[in-house]
């Protein structure tokens, strides 16, 4: 009995111990709260460089939005993600947090910060973007060289999730690759 009282003990202090050493100065919170999140700082350094949309497809829920539309306006442009955590895209830059993503056949995913998408880190609270959002909410980056099931992905890969102004849903998934 004394034995399980003391690996009771001992657990309990363990488990503790990481929220304590938390406290201190700015730049050991800054860095130890980050690796607790699951942001993941190598993430844009991994993902960095151009990369070309090569298929749309438009949310059944996406009233008033038109296939062919969407293609024409995302299917062969160019996004560009910096190495210091910010995505280019239609001409507007949006800075983002990257999570190592819990799912074997995605490196990392990745939340546009300005979009109030609502991913606390471990799930989404169904709000892809706030109604006055317009743009990228969050994407699935695939490293090339990963397993899926058989399959290696030939290229470096994003599937990027949109939410147009005046929705908190995402309304077209679009799929990008390294050239």
């Amino acid at each position: 009995m004394r034995i399980l009282k003391f690996a009771a003990a001992a657990m309990a202090l363990t488990l503790c111990i990481p929220a304590f050493t938390s406290c201190g100065s700015k730049e050991s919170t800054s860095s130890s709260s980050k690796e607790s999140s699951g942001i993941n700082e190598k993430a844009f350094k991994d993902m960095a460089g151009e990369y070309t949309c090569t298929s749309s497809i438009v949310n059944i829920r996406a009233e008033g939005y038109e296939s062919k539309d969407i293609k024409d306006r995302f299917v062969s442009t160019i996004i560009k993600i910096s190495d210091d955590g910010t995505l280019t895209m239609e001409g507007t830059e949006h800075k983002m947090t990257a999570y190592k993503s819990e799912n074997a056949y995605n490196t990392y995913l990745v939340s546009i910060d300005d979009s109030g998408n609502g991913y606390d880190g471990n799930s989404f609270n169904k709000i892809y973007g706030t109604k006055e959002y317009d743009g990228p909410s969050y994407f699935l980056f695939t490293a090339k060289g990963t397993d899926q099931d058989g399959y290696k992905v030939e290229k470096d890969t994003i599937e990027l999730y949109f939410s147009p102004k005046g929705t908190e849903d995402w309304y077209f998934a679009l799929d990008y690759s390294k050239p």
